[in-house]
């Protein structure tokens, strides 16, 4: 026995033809340790247009305009994810700086956020730390 709790990362679903593949490929962007949220986050849009690409009408944008509003303040809720969204993106301007390919950057986000869960950050700076991971 190898792992007696391993986690198929695979589809939960199969297919038995490519074209039945494609179908029901998925979409979006896949998740990465560089976003503090891991990418995984809703983003509403700033284009005054819903899904279908038709104009919001003018009685619901005071509304949308709050929804955005209210969205931009909550994806950053705490202490801890605000030290995380800057440091990730201090990260990616230093990884950016020397060059470094993208799997070393996810390696030294997980590193950073590592040392996040096992409060080791408190009391040191920001960008000696990301420096380190």
């Amino acid at each position: 026995v190898l792992d007696d709790q391993m986690i198929d990362q695979g589809p939960e679903w199969r297919a038995f033809d490519v074209e039945q593949g494609e179908k029901r490929a998925r979409t979006g962007a896949p998740m990465t340790y560089t976003i503090h949220d891991k990418g995984l986050s809703t983003t509403i849009g700033w284009k005054n247009k819903d899904s279908y690409g038709k104009s919001i009408p003018t009685r619901n944008r005071a509304q949308l305009y709050r929804l955005r509003k209210w969205q931009r303040r909550i994806r950053v809720s705490n202490a801890t994810e605000r030290n995380l969204a800057f440091a990730l993106s201090e990260l990616d301007r230093m990884a950016s700086g020397m060059g470094l390919p993208r799997n070393v950057r996810e390696t030294a986000a997980m590193i950073y956020r590592k040392a996040v869960n096992k409060n080791l950050i408190r009391g040191r700076s920001i960008e000696g730390v990301v420096a380190g991971s």
